[in-house]
């Protein structure tokens, strides 16, 4: 996160309800949730900031189920710095006369309507604590939100945003993810982003999908008798059929009434059947803004981390056929595109690819895990003939699994 020059939403307080005084919502916004009243002789809130800050500005927002508020005071720094209040709900703001630098302080309510037809009750709806910044500031920075989730830094004519959404190799409520990725591809749609064809493609975004059929050219077996070799480690729990797996909407292949194979994978070491040096043909025959890719591995060899260039381990990779007869090579490097099917401790997240599946094998802390790969068409007019998975340049660095693909179209943008 990052801070404003509202120093409130970046303070703690032991005052119970604090969450709610800074939340920026008011009565007016209809969130009686939010409000909060407390009795009139008690309405005492100790505030923590995060850092020592030049105060310079107080803003008051009263809630008025109950009494209004007359009076309310600040103590900073040993200081009392009284306020007379207009007892209604609009914001008034109150300016610091010495602007101290102070880390604490204490607000009161000292004094409000006595209306003896009413509790007595006083409630806070909002309270913002204006602090220093450089002169320039407000010329660079632009909040979109009073917590510091999202902001907008200017840069000439372009800038950039910070989406700081916190983005969970696992979440606790699944919708988390569908809605995290919704709310991302909404800023980039709103900021006209444009991609490959002049479309925002962001998985979760406003994409039609359309499952290919990988049935004919499946090879390998996803349970005991597959799979890579080890029968304790497989995906025979991946679930089947039209599944939502990191915001994209896959077809997984399962045929119910006999067991054949279910996934695409090349020979390699320690796998099962003859399986062949690449697969092609894989049928497609559409247009695309986009394909996703569902896939795993067995990972033998990482990129060298410590090398002064670190260079790209290409276990295999996909060429796209174009009806028009060209022809585009997708790579699948290690630990950027697709990490090891089993995995100890927390999912590896990607730079290049989305955790799209966790399933926890029998093992502590040991889970299977599967990812979806976008790749975004450099010719979206062009039709798609057919997909090859092929050998890559390091072909002795793992061994791929392909376990579904899909097609993706954008509205135009505006």
């Amino acid at each position: 996160m990052v801070d404003y020059d509202d120093a409130a939403p970046f303070a703690s307080s032991t005052y119970g309800a604090w969450g709610n005084a800074i939340g920026g919502f008011t009565m007016d916004d209809g969130t009686w949730q939010l409000i909060q009243n407390m009795p009139a002789a008690d309405a005492t809130v100790p505030i923590k900031l995060a850092r020592p800050e030049k105060i310079l500005q107080f803003v008051w927002t009263s809630d008025n189920n109950y009494q209004g508020t007359i009076k309310i005071q600040l103590t900073i720094n040993g200081k009392d710095y009284s306020f007379d209040t207009q007892p209604n709900s609009d914001p008034q703001t109150f300016d610091i006369p010495d602007q101290p630098t102070a880390s604490e302080l204490t607000f009161k309510i000292t004094d409000w309507t006595h209306d003896p037809a009413k509790k007595e009750l006083v409630g806070i709806d909002n309270i913002k604590i204006k602090v220093a910044r450089p002169a320039d500031f407000n010329d660079k920075v632009k909040p979109m939100l009073n917590v510091g989730a999202l902001v907008e830094y200017p840069q000439g004519t372009g800038g950039i945003i910070l989406c700081n959404v916190k983005y969970k190799d696992t979440e606790t409520n699944p919708a988390n993810v569908g809605k995290k990725q919704a709310l991302l591809a909404g800023i980039l749609r709103n900021l006209d982003a444009v991609f490959a064809g002049g479309k925002t493609i962001i998985a979760g975004g406003n994409l039609d999908f359309a499952p290919i059929d990988i049935s004919k050219q499946a090879n390998q077996f996803r349970g005991e008798t597959g799979w890579f070799g080890d029968a304790k480690h497989t995906f025979e729990a991946l679930p089947n059929g039209k599944q939502t797996m990191a915001g994209v909407t896959y077809d997984i292949y399962h045929f119910a009434t006999s067991v054949v194979p279910e996934a695409i994978m090349l020979n390699g070491k320690n796998i099962p059947g003859k399986l062949p040096e690449s697969v092609t043909g894989i049928p497609v025959n559409k247009k695309a803004d986009a394909l996703f890719f569902l896939q795993a591995a067995e990972v033998f060899k990482h990129p060298n981390l410590k090398a002064k260039e670190i260079k790209p381990v290409e276990m295999a990779a996909y060429v796209i056929h174009y009806a028009d007869g060209t022809t585009e090579k997708v790579p699948i490097d290690v630990d950027v595109n697709v990490a090891n099917y089993k995995q100890e401790g927390d999912p590896v997240a990607l730079p290049g690819a989305q955790i799209a599946w966790v399933s926890p094998y029998t093992e502590p802390n040991t889970n299977a895990v599967a990812y979806s790969m976008q790749w975004t068409n450099p010719k979206p007019d062009v039709e798609i003939s057919t997909i090859d998975l092929i050998k890559g340049s390091d072909p002795s660095a793992g061994v791929p699994a392909l376990l579904a693909i899909t097609a993706a179209t954008a509205p135009t943008a505006k």
